[in-house]
């Protein structure tokens, strides 16, 4: 952040890397100034010493996949995946009957999922390079808040399961599968 508030280190990456991550998975962080300026993508990225935000920019990451451990071998450089969940403007949820709404991903009680999201998600089409027919679409949620229970074990979670099994799994167009973050980065 620019104020330096709750985080803002650099080489945050390499940092990651050392220390076991195999992947990022933060983003979209908006309307937090955090939000790095790569969206709705899948990339690698490497931290250049002393200049911070390395996640701004990277390499797409492609199939087959490129391996970061063949890159460079010092720790320190070896690209780390970030996987990026949809982020949109919502301009049929309007604030004040007049902007449009930040869709980022968020599952919560105020956030509950419903099959107009889910098509935005679907929409922003985040996909590995020369895997577009794969389509990842990435959620969140802050789980252990009391208000966000409700929407996650409630009818409204039901609702957005039936809707994704109807819309997106007909066995043509559509396989719908439910992965793992590991999963998601080992595809």
């Amino acid at each position: 952040r620019p104020d330096g508030d709750w985080c803002g280190v650099n080489e945050e990456l390499g940092i990651l890397r050392e220390t076991g991550c195999y992947a990022d998975f933060t983003f979209p962080s908006a309307p937090s100034p955090t939000q790095s300026r790569t969206v709705n993508s899948i990339y690698y990225a490497t931290d250049t010493p002393g200049k911070p935000r390395a996640h701004d920019h990277g390499v797409p990451v492609t199939t087959p996949g490129l391996s970061p451990s063949t890159i460079n071998h010092q720790p320190s450089t070896i690209p780390l995946m970030l996987i990026q969940g949809p982020l949109a403007l919502n301009w049929r949820r309007r604030k004040w009957g007049l902007l449009p709404r930040l869709e980022n991903a968020e599952i919560s009680g105020a956030n509950p999922p419903t099959e107009e999201r889910a098509r935005l998600w679907v929409k922003q089409h985040i996909h590995v390079k020369r895997k577009a027919e794969w389509v990842f679409v990435k959620l969140h949620t802050h789980g252990c808040v009391s208000a966000n229970s409700g929407v996650l074990f409630g009818e409204a979670m039901r609702r957005m399961h039936e809707y994704l099994l109807a819309r997106y799994n007909d066995g043509t167009d559509w396989q719908l599968h439910y992965v793992t973050a590991r999963e998601m980065y080992n595809t």
